[in-house]
């Protein structure tokens, strides 16, 4: 990996990675799925996940996305209610 000019930014196999990596794939893309697969580890794992369950066409795939953001931040509201709301019973 070599650095870049930009702060906090390497490239990895000619692609640029860091801080505003996963928002340059949703740019491009929009692609939540994509974004959370490339994210740095201290990226917004929560808000990236939600994102991409949102989009995921598979029902059981989408529940483990939800799962992904409630357990990586458990006070992001958003993440708890989806969690909540897919294994409510009612």
């Amino acid at each position: 990996m070599a650095k870049t000019g930009r702060p906090g930014t390497l490239r990895r196999h000619g692609r640029r990675t860091g801080d505003g990596f996963a928002r340059d794939i949703v740019r491009r893309t929009r692609d939540w799925r994509e974004a959370l697969a490339l994210a740095p580890p201290d990226a917004p794992r929560a808000a990236l996940a939600l994102a991409a369950a949102g989009q995921e066409p598979d029902p059981t795939r989408a529940a483990e996305l939800e799962r992904q953001a409630f357990a990586a931040d458990p006070a992001f509201a958003p993440a708890a209610l989806a969690h909540a709301r897919r294994h409510a019973v009612l």
